[in-house]
């Protein structure tokens, strides 16, 4: 088998991963921000979009809404994110695991869903802190999650870093999953037919919501347009379970909530791909609201 050769992000992320680890085994989690913060005025290269592009399109997309951030501090602030959750992983790899405090709102909207018998999608939204914390905080109280994950998931797309760097972060994830299900980037089939199994057994299926798709759906967003992958709604539309969408946060240092939103109708009074659209322009619609308040939390900056 021929050697992968790891990409200048792969160096870039082997040369700073023993710092970020001892960083977040020496210190405590309330001294994380600050110095993500610090980091960040030297590291904007680890986005995959140049901060000052970044600060253009919010300044585009939001017009003249009020955003609770300036765009220079978010495009800031997207990247301490991203130092930040690097800590939150390495530290979980020590035994004597992290443990965030987190709030779960709106928990009756899964218990409903449940209650229904035919399980249960929740459409995770797609915010710095999500990742891990989604996951953390359902496990915390008992809720099994069978998650769709891309090859790809972790901190790199390279051959190399697939098979050497992402399992740093997809093993802690695997600690709080029932399941993940890898899903093929050109052919989704076999990956959703094993979640719809997961959801006639009335499990809790996690999307995280994403444009990468062979079909994206383009949703209205403030003053533009969002991709959003119709993966959930057609499980929605195919097993009759609730689609719940999912907003978490950090509402401080130390403390998250998990913000999980009332069922999104999936409309059976016209043909399917509509009520797809439907579904993902009503998603775009409560996405607006947590993105104007946590604009710095929310990844999508890099890609819309």
């Amino acid at each position: 088998m021929a050697f992968s050769r790891p990409s200048s992000k792969d160096f870039s992320f082997l040369a700073g991963l023993p710092l970020v680890a001892l960083t977040s085994w020496v210190t405590g989690e309330t001294a994380w921000r600050g110095i993500a913060a610090k980091a960040a005025e030297y590291a904007g290269a680890i986005l995959s979009r140049d901060p000052v592009t970044i600060m253009t399109r919010v300044s585009e997309v939001v017009g003249k809404r009020s955003l609770a951030m300036t765009p220079v501090d978010i495009a800031r602030e997207l990247v301490a994110c991203e130092i930040e959750t690097a800590f939150q992983v390495t530290r979980d790899h020590l035994p004597s695991r992290w443990r965030p405090s987190i709030e779960i709102d709106s928990e009756e909207h899964l218990k409903a869903a449940l209650a229904g018998g035919n399980g249960a999608i929740l459409w995770d939204s797609h915010f710095y802190f999500a990742g891990l914390i989604t996951k953390i905080g359902l496990h915390s109280i008992g809720y099994r999650l069978h998650h769709l994950s891309r090859r790809d998931h972790g901190y790199s797309s390279t051959p190399f870093g697939m098979k050497y760097l992402n399992w740093i972060r997809s093993s802690v994830e695997n600690r709080y999953l029932a399941e993940r299900v890898v899903v093929a980037a050109n052919n989704p089939g076999p990956a959703l037919r094993v979640l719809a199994n997961r959801l006639q057994q009335n499990e809790v299926v996690s999307i995280t919501v994403r444009g990468s798709a062979t079909r994206p759906i383009s949703a209205p967003f403030m003053e533009s347009k969002l991709a959003v992958a119709p993966g959930a709604p057609f499980l929605a539309w195919k097993t009759n379970a609730r689609l719940i969408p999912v907003f978490t946060v950090r509402t401080e240092i130390g403390r998250y909530r998990i913000n999980l939103g009332a069922p999104i109708e999936i409309r059976r009074d016209c043909p399917r791909e509509e009520a797809f659209k439907w579904a993902a322009e009503e998603y775009a619609k409560r996405l607006e609201r947590f993105v104007l308040d946590y604009p710095g939390q929310w990844i999508d900056w890099i890609n819309i």
